[in-house]
């Protein structure tokens, strides 16, 4: 039963991954949030990735997204490159959010522990 929820997970990550972020954006405040999205965002593809292989229980990181859109919504600059830049961030927050409420209605559960036997 996991494992359709699995695909659609993993579909959802693939697609997520398709837009990324140039590697310098349009000022010196987008490029301080972009750091700081790279930390929170790793956080959450680990979590979904342990989540999976049945290594890790689920964590809820909406408060902090949520958060960090606040922030990004906050970025001020009236640059076309600069509203493309918020609407990115607003994208990727809102896709890492839908891809987390996938996980959590998935309920997987841990794998059990595998002790080694002892040598005689």
């Amino acid at each position: 039963m996991a494992s359709p929820n699995k695909e659609k997970i993993l579909v959802e990550m693939r697609n997520y991954h398709t837009t990324p972020f140039a590697d310098k954006l349009s000022s010196e405040a987008a490029n301080m949030l972009r750091v700081k999205f790279a930390v929170i965002e790793d956080e959450i593809i680990a979590m979904l990735l342990g989540l999976i292989n049945g290594k890790v229980e689920y964590n809820d990181y909406s408060p902090e997204l949520i958060k960090f859109e606040k922030e990004v919504k906050a970025l001020t600059g009236k640059d076309a490159t600069q509203k493309k830049e918020k609407e990115l961030f607003t994208q990727k927050i809102k896709q890492l959010l839908e891809i987390s409420q996938l996980a959590a209605d998935a309920k997987f559960t841990l794998r059990p522990l595998r002790y080694r036997k002892a040598v005689r």
